[in-house]
């Protein structure tokens, strides 16, 4: 059967015009996806690695550059072990930024999110020792431009820093951004991690493959064949972090024949239950009910019927979402914006900052290690589609403290019970 894994009811929009979301991605035109089928084997690569050990050499002629830390990354320090110590500094577990980052004019979109991926371990880990393989035309540009701004966060005295050259790098690589417009934070944050993803892919040569996925197999072979022609053409620490792999299944109600495909994410982009819209701050959900929504079997019918493999017409389906692969860093968009009714609804969607336990959405066959999560950052939205601000807050693992970030303003929140509101927007998971 031919189908698209999100139906109009999952679509996003931005806070100043409707956006299509990349929460997962469609067999028959993204490029983080595979439609076509044969066998592939990778070789290996000459690349450049941000760390001591600066060119790792193999047989697959790809251009490379010979990179310092210093020059990779500008960082100022004089020794080496200075390096070292701010990169350590970078990746240790128990660091929370408290430095705040200057509105360049309307970047509090980019402000907010670049607090939580700062704040994230595996993000200040990759960071500081990350290999980049030359074989794109921007160099690594954009990872380097962030990889400097998260130093300078890390290691700075001041109380705020301005990302100058980081704007700039992301201007570059995604001109949507170009200018001082308002901009959807959710869609920012996807545009960032794909193109961070973009200079740190090690697959220089994209397989393509003729055939799709046998249907005769098992799910989970199904599931891994799927992830493996994934990571033949997508393969960073990005990837590694941020990724995970949905399961879709589509019923024929005729025939009863089961469709079974699997699409990568970057994040979960769920709706909020229809029943329980509300453009008022009294009204408060939870977001297991916004994950059962997002889940919950759907009816295709009428002019959404799919082809069915076994009746060789449309037929009225049944479709069903689950979680195959569990992302060790897991966003969830929480849609508040409605593309057809241009408005904002501030519902109060409760989460759990603690333990977040997703084995109920898990597929059968699931063997991708927890399906336990903690809160550790979030986005927040204030206004109207109209307009905004966003802020975040972020925890520091040490001391389980929260702190708001407001721009240049950095102050800690002295009662957790504030991190959930209904201005909450995109949640950052770990994997516990």
């Amino acid at each position: 059967m031919a189908y698209n894994d999100y139906s109009s009811r999952y679509r996003s929009s931005s806070t100043s015009r409707p956006v299509a979301t990349i929460s997962t991605y469609n067999n028959t035109y993204s490029r983080h996806s595979l439609s076509t089928n044969h066998k592939y084997s990778q070789k290996g690569k000459n690349v450049v690695t941000y760390s001591d050990n600066e060119t790792k050499h193999s047989s697959y002629p790809v251009k490379t550059e010979k990179l310092s830390i210093n020059s990779a990354i500008g960082l100022s320090c004089k020794t080496p072990d200075e390096d070292i110590a701010i990169n350590s500094r970078q990746a240790e577990e128990y660091f929370i930024s408290t430095v705040g980052l200057r509105n360049l004019g309307n970047t509090c979109f980019m402000n907010s999110t670049l607090q939580c991926l700062v704040n994230t371990r595996l993000v200040r880990k990759f960071c500081s020792n990350f290999t980049l393989p030359i074989n794109g035309r921007r160099k690594g540009a954009l990872v380097k431009a962030f990889a400097n701004l998260v130093s300078e966060i890390t290691s700075t005295s001041s109380t705020y820093v301005a990302p100058f050259d980081f704007k700039s790098e992301i201007s570059r690589y995604a001109p949507v951004f170009d200018g001082y417009g308002q901009h959807d934070a959710q869609e920012f944050l996807i545009f960032l991690l794909e193109g961070l993803h973009d200079d740190l892919n090690t697959i220089p040569k994209k397989p393509t493959y003729k055939f799709d996925i046998e249907e005769s197999l098992s799910d989970s072979a199904k599931s891994e064949e799927a992830w493996r022609r994934y990571q033949s053409r997508e393969k960073s620490v990005v990837i590694d972090t941020f990724v995970g792999q949905l399961k879709s299944t589509l019923t024929c109600t005729v025939c009863d024949y089961k469709s079974v495909t699997y699409d990568p994410f970057f994040d979960l982009s769920v709706p909020l239950p229809k029943s329980n819209l509300s453009s008022s701050y009294s009204s408060t959900i939870n977001l297991k009910s916004c994950i059962d929504e997002f889940t919950k079997l759907e009816t295709l019918e009428g002019d959404e019927k799919p082809m069915c493999a076994r009746c060789k017409k449309h037929q009225k389906c049944s479709k069903k979402f689950s979680i195959q692969r569990f992302p060790k860093i897991l966003v969830i968009h929480l849609k508040r914006f409605s593309a057809t009714r241009m408005r904002k609804l501030s519902t109060n969607v409760s989460f759990p900052t603690a333990d977040l336990n997703l084995q109920p959405y898990a597929s059968s066959d699931n063997s991708s290690g927890s399906t336990r999560y903690s809160l550790y950052g979030v986005i927040n939205h204030c206004g109207s589609v109209y307009g905004g601000h966003y802020t975040a807050y972020c925890r520091d693992a040490s001391s389980s403290k929260w702190y708001s970030y407001n721009d240049t303003r950095v102050i800690e929140l002295y009662d957790d019970k504030n991190v959930c509101s209904p201005e909450a927007y995109v949640l950052f998971y770990q994997q516990r």
